[in-house]
């Protein structure tokens, strides 16, 4: 068998390919682009693994990116077609058609471009020679079969073991290649090494380059060669249009197989330009032609990514042949081409989307589906218009001659002298219209879909719906109705819906259905319905027929087929009768209104509730029992009705019921779910029951409706449906009050009192007294307790954020105070709500005395701000730094911890005590110091301090870390208020204290006297402490400045000993009065000793000098001269006169 890889055809086609149709299908030949056609033999796929593999390399996995070539697997000695007998065209030659119908199958799965031998040859071979002659011989073979044409050969050598050669060496075996080539009469080009290895894959495409070329060659020759009898034909006495049409139609065709798309476009709009000037009686071969050749132009121009061309060209083309309509008995023939145009281009333009084209709404597929279909229904009428004329025989399909649209029609010889038209006519009778109508909506239905034209789907649907109607499919045609009444009322298009209307109400009576009638008599029969009066009163009355429990007559209704929907509605038993129909969705004649008369009710009050019935039919309707079903179903007895009534056009119906509430209702919603109203008088048969749902999502309808060219309101619009009512609580009588201070404060527990005061005419009992705060944040912000007495016990308050406590019953006038301690944690700005409840007895309405759960509340604004703003502070023990809040503690050091607390409330506070509780395994307080706040008051932002003494335990902490400081717990009360109020609680979180490393060997501490006086010497005392484990041999310069007077050396040298220090001593006399910078001291040593940071952070740097007291007395004044000795040059007088 020959195995070929062959383009399939689009997959729009296919899904028609089951539908018959003789006329005007486009050649399956044509549906697919041609691609170079190479002819592979000599391979033994079979039983030969290596011969498979190369096959399957060639055939499969053919991706976009591998080049588009067609390959057939044939054997050595196959047959291919005979080169015909080239005409001369000197002398003009009248063809016989203008396309041959095998030109283009021959081309594309006969004649290949390119005939590609393989053959298993190694160069070392022993029996070379032999297998050389054996490869020349099927060389001749094939050349023998392929005479007369252009086709190319091609020899491939299949090889285990190739040479590989370095670039320029030369080949052993050049004296095998030569004698290979010669005894196959083929150049060096034409053969071909195959190594068949690992890369196989590769080889194969590069051979496949190669071979592409070569067949690019064939068909720019054979091109050329048509050309050229082309132009022999244009240079004739009288030109040849069949010949020039051919020609100009193969030069396309032959582009196409070298994929130059652009150049095969060009030729065959040439092509089509000459087809137009051949005039035929009917034209049938013409537009078979013109088809063909449009076809292949709207699928290069979308090929091309040119739509708009393709869509021009179609609509032109559709222009150029509607006048080709042959004879009147024939016409259906002219739609079916009309038919068969629109088709191949949805599909066409179908597969150019699915390609990545966009379409746009105005452009779609489904344009070209439904005018399918259009043509499609005429020539169906066409059809229907034959004259009944029975033929002796079964007559077949025709089908195409030698050329393309030259049909041969198959005729016995006995009834030759039957017309040819009554032929065709018969043989059209066997092609199902309604089927392939029903198959071009569908997929017209999807295109618009898809390209959202909506309502032109919606229409089509209903086309669709009248097909399947046409061919007794009343199920698939009511389901389409259905949807489109759907659409169409709620789009409100009244006239297209009445008309839709009236066929589904056919179809229903047809097939039985009885809900589906009920509900279209019910919407056909209103007065929103466009259908005549006297329709609306037939349909009525056979409606009330069937309320009756009679047969219905639908002669007026279905006309001829009114005895088949009499014989099925016939064998319906009495169930079939009973349904329940929704009426929400649909807009009826019947009209239910259902409203509450207030949209809250007390809970010792009456609900009542009013359903209101309205027609708007010609005749009456009358109707037995309605019920109102609310959410809670113990009233549904009390909402219910079993009286008969009838309704007309002129009045409508009013009904009431009330119920008292219950008790488990009080606080909750009753909704109405539904309403059911009974269709039919009581001694009528069917039981037909309306239902009303979805009064919960909105108002009822209020609709205008038209009656006799007048209009009315079927109800008041200015009354608003009420669908769902409160059931509330009885009105209170009792009054709750509470007294809440101006501002509060974070903290602060605050005595709330409250009053309650009984002003109901009885006793109450059960009370229930609750406090809440709302809080929009959603935190705990609010806590309350309820207080006994008012004393305030410590430790036995506790506090929770929503308190409530039980109250004793109250008499009649009775009043009672009760209180609340109230505490905020955060500030904020919210409503304060106190929440009474109790249970009294009452009367309710006209019934007797019941219990009724009463509830009162009373509110205020709560407004309460921190009271405190508080900095932690901290510095090192003997470090000369100002406190800052970089909270760095050293290992092993004291530090001095600050806590300055300032008043940021307008009222005075009184702080009592201040605790930072830590962590004892980690931290110390090595010195108590008492505290500076304890008793002191704050006004408005005065600050105040609290000093503490830490220290790390050098064995739990390690340096960069860091340590958690415990909340610091600060109590304070509001001074100058009631005693009775406990002390606020303020918990402060403390930032955490990061660990700094002391590696330092030697430590310097300055001891300065409190007092420094002017000209009084200074005595300064330098500790040098060693922390090493080495003796350190220091050298210590001090410096000096014009600020004082040194006395001692300003250099020298000391020793210190591990673990030791030693005492460096002088003094200075300071000159000038105020601030004085003191010496600056300097440490070095012979080794890497640097404690300069050390120094620069924990020595002082200034003093304070004080002036000396100067005496007044009376006379001159008198200055000392300093002594002329060397030891007075550092002593100062000890007194100065000053005269007055």
């Amino acid at each position: 068998m020959e195995n070929a890889v062959a383009a399939s055809p689009s997959s729009s086609s296919s899904t028609s390919g089951d539908l018959f149709d003789p006329l005007f299908n486009v050649p399956s030949e044509v549906l697919v682009d041609p691609q170079p056609f190479i002819a592979l033999c000599g391979l033994d796929t079979v039983h030969n693994p290596t011969h498979r593999i190369i096959w399957d390399s060639f055939s499969t996995n053919r991706t976009a990116e591998r080049l588009p070539i067609l390959y057939r697997l044939l054997p050595t000695d196959h047959d291919f077609p005979l080169s015909k007998l080239k005409k001369s065209y000197e002398y003009g030659t009248v063809p016989g058609g203008i396309l041959k119908k095998n030109w283009i199958r021959k081309h594309m799965y006969e004649v290949p471009a390119l005939v590609v031998l393989f053959v298993d040859l190694e160069w070392d071979d022993v029996a070379f020679n032999e297998k050389r002659i054996a490869c020349s011989s099927k060389i001749a073979t094939l050349r023998t079969s392929l005479a007369g044409r252009s086709t190319r050969l091609a020899l491939v050598m299949i090889q285990q073991r190739p040479h590989t050669l370095a670039p320029g060496e030369p080949s052993p075996d050049a004296e095998k290649i030569t004698s290979l080539c010669n005894a196959c009469e083929l150049t060096l080009k034409q053969v071909f090494f195959l190594p068949h290895n690992d890369s196989l894959t590769n080889y194969v495409v590069r051979l496949e380059t190669a071979l592409f070329e070569t067949v690019q060659q064939y068909y720019l020759n054979e091109s050329k060669r048509v050309r050229g009898h082309r132009d022999a034909v244009m240079r004739m006495a009288s030109l040849n249009l069949p010949l020039l049409v051919r020609h100009q139609f193969k030069i396309g065709y032959f582009n196409e197989f070298r994929q130059d798309k652009q150049t095969s476009l060009k030729h065959y709009q040439q092509a089509y330009l000459n087809l137009q000037q051949i005039r035929q009686d009917g034209g049938f071969e013409v537009k078979t032609v013109a088809m063909i050749i449009m076809y292949r132009i709207c699928r290069l121009s979308f090929r091309l990514a040119c739509p708009l061309d393709a869509i021009s060209n179609f609509r032109k083309h559709l222009e150029v042949f509607r006048t080709y309509r042959g004879p009147s008995d024939l016409a259906y023939q002219h739609e079916a081409w009309l038919f068969r145009q629109n088709l191949t281009f949805a599909q066409l333009f179908e597969e150019a989307i699915q390609g990545g084209l966009i379409a746009v709404p105005s452009e779609n597929p489904g344009m070209y589906y439904m005018k399918a279909a259009d043509h499609m229904k005429a020539r169906q009428k066409n059809c229907l218009n034959f004259p009944i004329q029975a033929l002796p025989f079964v007559p077949s399909a025709p089908v195409d001659g030698e050329f393309y649209g030259q049909l041969i029609l198959n005729v016995p010889a006995a009834a030759s002298d039957i017309p040819i038209a009554l032929y065709l006519q018969n043989c059209e009778r066997a092609v199902n219209h309604t089927a392939w109508m029903v198959h071009l909506l569908k997929s017209a239905i999807t295109q618009f879909k898809r390209h959202r034209c909506l309502r032109t789907a919606l229409m089509l649907f209903n086309r669709l719906g009248d097909e399947y109607c046409d061919i007794g499919a009343y199920e698939k045609a009511q389901s389409l109705f259905a949807q489109g009444l759907g659409e169409y009322r709620k789009s409100k298009w009244s006239v297209v819906f009445s008309q839709l209307l009236l066929r589904q109400i056919k179809v229903s009576a047809l097939i039985a259905n009885v809900s589906e009638y009920m509900k279209g008599s019910l919407e056909a029969i209103g007065a929103e319905s466009y259908l005549q009066h006297n329709d609306r009163v037939q349909l009525q009355e056979t409606l009330l027929q069937i309320l009756a429990g009679e047969r219905p007559d639908f002669r007026n209704i279905l006309g001829p087929r009114s005895q088949l929907g009499y014989q099925r509605w016939g064998s319906l038993g009495p169930e079939a009768l009973k349904c329940v129909l929704e009426m929400e969705q649909l807009l009826p004649c019947i009209e239910c209104y259902c409203s509450f008369d207030k949209e809250s009710f007390s809970a010792d009050e009456t609900v009542s509730l009013t359903v209101r019935v309205s027609v708007t039919s010609p005749l009456p309707l009358p109707f037995r029992g309605l019920q109102v079903h609310l959410s809670s179903s113990a009233y549904n007895a009390s909402c219910s009705s079993n009286d008969s009534f009838v309704v007309t056009e002129e009045q409508e119906h009013v009904l009431n019921f009330k119920f008292p509430p219950a008790s488990d209702d009080v606080g909750r919603r009753i909704d109405i779910n539904k309403v059911l109203l009974k269709l039919g008088g009581s001694s009528q048969h069917s039981d037909l029951t309306l239902v009303w749902s979805g009064f919960a999502s909105g108002k009822s309808r209020k609709r205008v409706a038209v009656v006799g060219g007048t209009q009315f309101r079927l109800f008041d619009e200015e009354t608003d449906a009420i669908h769902s009512t409160d059931i509330a609580r009885r009105a209170s009588k009792v009054e709750v009050s509470m007294f809440v201070r101006e501002s509060l404060l974070v903290g602060e527990t605050y005595r709330l009192p409250v009053a309650i005061r009984n002003h109901e005419s009885q006793g109450i009992t059960n009370g229930q007294l609750g406090i809440s705060c709302s809080d929009e944040a959603g935190k705990i912000t609010f806590s309350a307790s309820f207080l006994d007495s008012k004393e305030v016990q410590d430790g036995s308050v506790q506090f929770t954020n929503e308190c409530s406590h039980a109250v004793a019953n109250l008499a009649a006038d009775e009043e009672k105070e009760m209180f609340f301690l109230v505490r905020c944690s955060v500030g904020l700005k919210a409503q304060l709500r106190v929440v009474f409840s109790y249970d009294v007895v009452a009367t309710s309405g006209s019934e007797a005395s019941r219990m009724f759960h009463c509830q009162t509340e009373s509110s205020a604004v709560l407004v309460s701000q921190n009271p405190l703003h508080i900095r932690f502070l901290s510095k090192e023990f003997h470090s000369e730094e100002y406190p800052s809040e970089k909270h760095v503690m050293p290992l092993g050091e004291n530090i001095l911890y600050f806590v300055v607390i300032r008043n940021a409330s307008p009222v005075k506070i009184t702080l009592d005590t201040a605790e930072l509780r830590i962590n004892s395994e980690v931290m110390t307080v090595p010195i108590k110091i008492p505290s500076y706040i304890k008793g002191l008051s704050l006004s408005e932002n005065e600050e105040a301090q609290e000093l503490i003494v830490l220290r790390l335990k050098e064995s739990t902490c390690s340096p960069g870390s860091a340590v958690s400081m415990g909340p610091l717990v600060l109590t304070w009360k509001v001074a100058d208020v009631d005693t009775e109020q406990p002390d606020a609680v303020s918990h402060i979180p403390v930032p955490d204290l990061t660990i700094k490393a002391t590696s330092t060997p030697l430590k310097v501490h300055l001891t300065v006297p409190p007092k420094v006086t002017q000209f009084e010497p200074l005595s300064l005392s330098y500790r040098i402490e060693n922390c090493s484990d080495q003796l350190m041999d220091l050298y210590i310069v001090l410096s000096t400045n014009d600020e004082y007077v040194l006395h001692g050396e300003k250099e020298r040298r000391v020793k210190v000993g591990p673990r030791m220090d030693v005492v460096v001593r002088c003094a200075i006399v300071p000159i000038n009065v105020g601030y004085m910078r003191l010496p600056e001291f300097e440490i070095h040593s012979d080794g890497d000793l640097d404690i300069r940071e050390w120094i620069e952070t924990h020595l002082p740097k200034t003093v304070f000098v004080m002036p000396k007291e100067i005496p007044r007395v009376v006379g001159p004044a008198v200055i000392p001269q300093p002594p002329d000795s060397q030891d007075a040059q550092f002593s100062v007088p000890d007194s100065v006169v000053v005269s007055s």
